[in-house]
């Protein structure tokens, strides 16, 4: 994504009321990439969802063994 295509709060706010915007949850970074390639003005990006999923006990962050 270049700069001139990025959604920022004064344009949310210019576009209030005049066009619509598409908003959607993403539950991890691939769903996230998928739905910025298809043009979508908001995303919101949690990974809570994706852990349950996939089995984790809790959203809690784990550390990684390096």
């Amino acid at each position: 994504m270049n700069a001139s295509n990025r959604v920022t709060v004064p344009g949310l706010r210019a576009a209030k009321g005049r066009e619509r915007l598409v908003a959607v949850t993403a539950y991890d970074f691939s769903l996230a990439k998928i739905c910025d390639r298809a043009g979508v003005d908001i995303i919101l990006v949690g990974d809570s969802g994706a852990m349950v999923g996939q089995g984790e006990a809790t959203t809690e962050q784990h550390e990684c063994a390096a």
